[in-house]
């Protein structure tokens, strides 16, 4: 289902009549999604669900609620209370029954639900009239360079994107069934990189460390600019519908807008370093630490990790 069909649901309803009655979103789906309108007459999306997960709480732009129902099933409901956000909450609805589609049972999907919720509250709550500083717009030039250079040869580009996770607040960049990838972009001139969090590189399966070093730079045949490089990406994503939309809600998360003056700075690639993270890479891990250390972030020497270095 594309956005503009669940759209079309919407619009089928008429929330000051008698009509005002939920629209099941897709009867294949493992969960039971409908969109309405709630007594305010604000767009909702609805899960009717026998398990009832630790609900967040309300924000100014979404009401939250969960009440039970005659059949004593659950009728969790999000509602928009901010028209002004329509697009992205028609986004937000759109990524909650894609993220759970393929869920095992119910109470699997409902907390997908619920945890990719909590993800797009803090993207609501954003202050939209904030662009991107310099440094979020170098961050995500390494993250889109390694996306179209590695992942996506290596992938395909529906599970590239889909491996995305940076921008959904996880702990590394890339997610994929067989490696992690971390993106650490940099100058060319730096010697260390920041591991932001204790549980970044605290993971038992394998990955890499990527160091893209990019630099500022004048107008050249070498030199692009964030915005270019998005295109050049959307131009393999092609007409894949569902791709697509993945793809704006990830650059959504990241708070990119094209009409942003720092997405017309130029930008030069200099040099990819990969450093493969294994049980002998150097790093703190919760297990080692004491337990009254709950959070913390570290700096890594680059010149004294030469030997993880990967082709």
């Amino acid at each position: 289902m594309t956005k503009i069909e669940l759209l079309s649901l919407w619009n089928s309803i008429n929330p000051q009549g008698q009509n005002n009655v939920g629209r099941r979103i897709d009867p294949a789906h493992p969960l039971s999604f409908f969109v309405s309108y709630d007594e305010d007459e604000n767009m909702q999306i609805m899960l009717i669900s026998s398990y009832l997960p630790k609900m967040p709480l309300s924000s100014k732009q979404i009401k939250v609620r969960a009440n039970e129902r005659a059949d004593h099933k659950y009728a969790i409901c999000f509602s928009l209370t901010d028209s002004t956000l329509k697009e992205m909450f028609i986004s937000l609805c759109w990524d909650l029954v894609d993220c759970s589609y393929n869920s095992s049972d119910e109470t699997t999907g409902v907390k997908k639900v619920i945890n990719r919720f909590k993800k797009w509250q803090r993207l609501f709550e954003k202050d939209r009239s904030e662009g991107m500083s310099q440094n979020q717009v170098k961050g995500l030039i390494g993250e889109l360079l390694v996306l179209k250079d590695i992942c996506i040869p290596k992938y395909g580009i529906s599970k590239s994107v889909e491996g995305w996770m940076g921008p959904l607040y996880s702990d590394r960049d890339f997610t994929f069934s067989d490696l992690w990838y971390e993106v650490k972009t940099i100058s060319l001139s730096k010697s260390t990189i920041n591991i932001t969090s204790l549980d970044q590189l605290d993971i038992s399966d394998d990955g890499f460390i990527i160091i893209c070093r990019v630099e500022r730079a004048a107008e050249s045949e070498d030199s692009f600019t964030l915005n270019k490089l998005v295109e050049e990406i959307e131009q393999i994503i092609g007409s894949d519908q569902r791709t697509i939309t993945i793809w704006e809600n990830r650059l959504s998360f990241c708070g990119y807008k094209r009409d942003d003056e720092v997405s017309e700075e130029y930008y030069k690639f200099c040099k990819l370093e990969k450093y493969s993270v294994n049980d002998s890479f150097p790093r703190l891990r919760r297990s080692q630490l004491q337990n009254a250390i709950i959070q913390g972030s570290y700096e890594l020497s680059i010149p004294a990790i030469y030997d993880w270095e990967a082709d």
